[in-house]
């Protein structure tokens, strides 16, 4: 059954199974968990969402693909390269850099690192 491992830093790992659920956004998934990636315009523009996308089986597809906004963020973040997007349209790289509001889930176990979101006042929730 697929699933998706979420990972950060400042809490413990948290499983969810996502049998049946390809092509939902990742943030929906994460909301719908209490999962807190933080999140902004949800859109595409800002940013906020950056996670680390990690393939953990051998079979089944990713995720969906990079989409344009996705593509021109990141590049601007310095956190993807021309030559990964090539080999990420081609299925062939094994993590990436991705926005959990624009990534749609696939078929394949995924490991997500992400940093938790903070308020204003630098509190986690």
């Amino acid at each position: 059954m697929p699933k998706v491992v979420f990972r950060s830093p400042q809490h413990e790992e948290h499983i969810v199974e996502i049998a049946g659920r390809e092509g939902v956004p990742l943030i929906k998934i994460a909301k719908e968990n209490g999962i807190p990636i933080e999140f902004g315009c949800e859109d595409g523009a800002c940013g906020a969402c950056l996670i680390k996308v990690t393939r953990m089986s051998p079979e089944g597809k990713i995720g969906s693909p990079l989409t344009k906004k996705e593509k021109t963020l990141l590049l601007e973040m310095g956190e993807i390269t021309e030559p990964e997007i090539a080999r990420h349209a081609a299925g062939a790289l094994e993590y990436c850099h991705r926005l959990a509001c624009q990534m749609r889930t696939g078929e394949a176990e995924l490991l997500i690192e992400y940093d938790e979101a903070q308020d204003s006042d630098g509190a986690f929730f």
